[in-house]
């Protein structure tokens, strides 16, 4: 089990020279998540998230149905997190905007705090470096906090999966995992590279768990709205996501699907790596 009580203090001690300029960026952030809000907030998260709190129904099958201007490309996991933020904002105090702007940033923020915590203690002697280009990202304080956009918390699974593999936990990090692909299915992208890291680094019979939890825990995720209509136009065959076969070389009869390809060359890659 993980020492929280020392981890903290582990991780107190690892920032002592850059705790002033911490509490600043966050403040920062809370500030301009309370100031900003974006049409991809007002026009689709929130009325997404409210249709699905007002009666726990299916809200992709809803606006397939009644208005498909309203996207939401995400898993399930997402929507459960982000409405949950938003409850008070939703049920009690839809006049105050400001409010919104913030709940339905809240996660957002907790996530992006777990992601600079998880990478100071995977790389303490370079908390400075970690400051500057991950916690100070401007791309991040626009696409996150000014625009919305939701990438931090399926992110913030994902470095903790690596974390607790990093950290020998192997169950607990493949079942972090399955929540990462629950929450963002593009994520799936680091199965390949995990199982080869666990194949090289651990028994066979942990690396054939490390295989199925993940996938479990994902269909355990979607399975409520797996024979859905709007779940699986909108999430399943995502236009955006089909994408990653747009780009083909026809040789003859041959279809070369050339991202596909590259990807495949660098599990490949991964996988030779004598370390």
């Amino acid at each position: 089990m993980i020492n929280v009580k020392a981890t903290c203090l582990s991780l107190w001690k690892s920032i002592k020279a850059y705790r002033a300029v911490l509490v600043v960026i966050v403040l920062v952030k809370l500030m301009v998540a309370l100031v900003f809000s974006s049409p991809l907030q007002n026009q689709i998260y929130i009325p997404f998230f409210t249709q699905f709190l007002q009666g726990f129904q299916n809200p992709w099958d809803y606006f397939y149905v009644y208005n498909q201007n309203i996207h939401f490309p995400y898993p399930p996991l997402l929507l459960y997190i982000y409405s949950a933020a938003l409850i008070p904002y939703v049920f009690f105090f839809q006049t105050i905007h400001w409010l919104g702007n913030l709940l339905i940033k809240l996660p957002s923020l907790m996530a992006d705090m777990c992601i600079f915590v998880l990478l100071v203690k995977l790389f303490p002697d370079k908390v400075k470096r970690i400051i500057i280009f991950y916690f100070c990202s401007p791309i991040v304080l626009y696409s996150c906090y000014m625009y919305a956009h939701l990438d931090l918390v399926p992110i913030a699974l994902l470095t903790l999966s690596i974390f607790l593999l990093v950290r020998e936990r192997v169950l607990a990090s493949a079942i972090l995992l399955g929540c990462a692909m629950g929450a963002k299915a593009p994520t799936v992208a680091v199965f390949p590279i995990a199982v080869i890291y666990v194949f090289r680094n651990f028994p066979l019979k942990k690396c054939f768990s490390f295989f199925i939890t993940p996938w479990i825990v994902y269909l355990g995720i979607i399975l409520p709205y797996m024979s859905s209509t709007g779940y699986q136009s909108e999430v399943l065959h995502n236009k955006e996501q089909l994408q990653l076969f747009s780009l083909v070389v026809k040789l003859g009869e041959l279809n070369i699907y050339i991202i596909p390809m590259v990807i495949l060359m660098f599990y490949v890659k991964f996988f030779l790596y004598n370390k």
